[in-house]
């Protein structure tokens, strides 16, 4: 089907740096056509970015009354193609953003099937290279200290225990984002299951919920789904506020997440926030087995011709590798250029201001090239 003006104006918008677009293009197309019909699309066009508008400011801003255009604007926001809250409508970035809004609600038919293969089309032609080689720690790592803080005498005030402790609701979205994408496009993550969604705290708890992409679970069952998370050798990263401020976990894979293989692939370390604490090598206690690599979701650890080698600049400090030694070789060290987060997102924002500036023009810049 050919594609309307409409869908063509929009996907130019989605393609701008400021939504941190890809450029545009074909793949870009397919996706906005999938998304929108014409009518959408016009509508579309004249939502606010980010921040949501009232219906009423938007009927002045497209010439049409409210009756005719809230229709239009609710079948949009119960796909999750837009974004619908406090008092309003407004668009959001492909990645990250709309992805994550259609795909928690593991939904699972012909059109959620075409949204994952577009979309992983569309991330496969490497745009987000325009974005990284900033530092912009927007997420930082949970680490995983309990099984083995004998071993390293961490005491380690950032503890998962300190999150649950500060809220009084809890969800688990219903699917993970980008193991779901990947299972409905036929390929199986390794670690978990697309039903093992991220974990909300607080407000965003009770958000979720109402939307109908989570489950509310009780402070015991959190901790419960945490531990086994765990065991599977996950990676919380989580948005770089402190453990009072709603939030949610993502509980990460190297084999489906987008966020570790920007880090991974595309020069994106900067985004997570040093941790608290890293990985130090003893010498004398490794065997050069090579179990920690696999354990290793950032690829911190080689082994080449059975010798054991470690860089410290890839690890972001979630400890996974620590619990497969048999040596005891690796342990957890206070890391020097951590920086105690933020307190909320307010001020996770202020803070992040002045490298989101650069990013933009780099990104422009690289446009430009």
């Amino acid at each position: 089907m050919k594609t309307a003006p409409s869908q063509q104006r929009l996907a130019k918008l989605y393609s701008g740096v400021t939504l941190l677009g890809p450029p545009l293009g074909e793949p870009l197309s397919r996706l906005v056509d999938h998304l929108f019909d014409p009518d959408e699309a016009e509508l579309a066009i004249h939502l606010p970015l980010y921040l949501p508008k009232p219906i009423e400011e938007i009927g002045r801003r497209c010439g049409r009354e409210v009756e005719a255009i809230q229709p239009l604007l609710d079948g949009m926001a119960d796909r999750a193609v837009i974004f619908k809250g406090y008092g309003g409508y407004s668009l959001l970035p492909i990645l990250p953003g709309m992805f994550e809004f259609v795909m928690i609600g593991g939904g699972d038919d012909e059109w959620y099937r075409r949204y994952a293969r577009l979309f992983l089309d569309l991330v496969a032609t490497g745009y987000v290279d325009d974005y990284t080689g900033t530092r912009l720690p927007a997420v930082r790592t949970i680490t995983d200290t309990k099984s083995f803080r004998k071993r390293t005498h961490v005491v380690d005030d950032d503890l998962m225990e300190e999150m649950l402790q500060a809220h009084d609701e809890f969800g688990v979205l219903n699917a993970c984002a980008c193991r779901h994408a990947n299972a409905l496009v036929g390929i199986q993550c390794q670690q978990a299951s697309p039903e093992d969604g991220c974990l909300s705290f607080g407000s965003f708890g009770r958000g979720s919920g109402g939307r109908g992409t989570a489950r509310s679970v009780t402070r015991d069952e959190m901790r419960a789904i945490i531990d086994e998370r765990r065991r599977k050798k996950l990676v919380f990263l989580t948005a770089n506020v402190e453990p009072s401020s709603p939030n949610i976990i993502c509980t990460c894979c190297e084999c489906c997440c987008h966020l570790l293989a920007v880090v991974n692939d595309h020069g994106a370390r900067g985004w997570v926030a040093p941790p608290k604490y890293i990985v130090e090598v003893d010498r004398d206690r490794c065997e050069h087995c090579g179990l920690c690599k696999p354990a290793c979701s950032t690829r911190a650890f080689t082994v080449t011709k059975k010798v054991h080698s470690y860089e410290p600049s890839r690890c972001i400090g979630c400890g996974n590798c620590i619990d497969v030694c048999q040596t005891g070789a690796l342990k957890l060290v206070p890391y020097k250029p951590y920086r105690r987060p933020p307190k909320n997102f307010k001020k996770l924002m202020l803070k992040l201001l002045p490298a989101v500036g650069l990013v933009l023009a780099r990104a422009k810049m690289a446009r430009w090239a």
